[in-house]
């Protein structure tokens, strides 16, 4: 994938970046328990062809192919 193509495809997603981010920090959970957040990226996950991992409650996860990242999910909060 060449650089404007990449570009053209991560700006395409920035209305639905802002919009899930403004979501969840219209409705924090405090500690390391939540459940609402984790199933609103379950279901934002699912909607891109992806399962959140089962039993990861926090960190993150990288998969791609050595060449190029397909997903990045950070499963932990910070205080908004």
């Amino acid at each position: 994938m060449d650089h404007e193509t990449l570009l053209a495809e991560a700006g395409a997603l920035l209305p639905w970046m802002v919009e899930l981010r403004r979501r969840l920090h219209r409705r924090p959970e405090v500690g390391l328990e939540l459940p609402w957040t984790r199933s609103v990226v379950a279901r934002e996950l699912r909607a891109m062809a992806h399962e959140l991992p089962a039993g990861r409650e926090h960190g993150a996860r990288v998969e791609g192919d050595g060449l190029r990242v397909r997903v990045v999910a950070r499963g932990e909060r910070e205080g908004v």
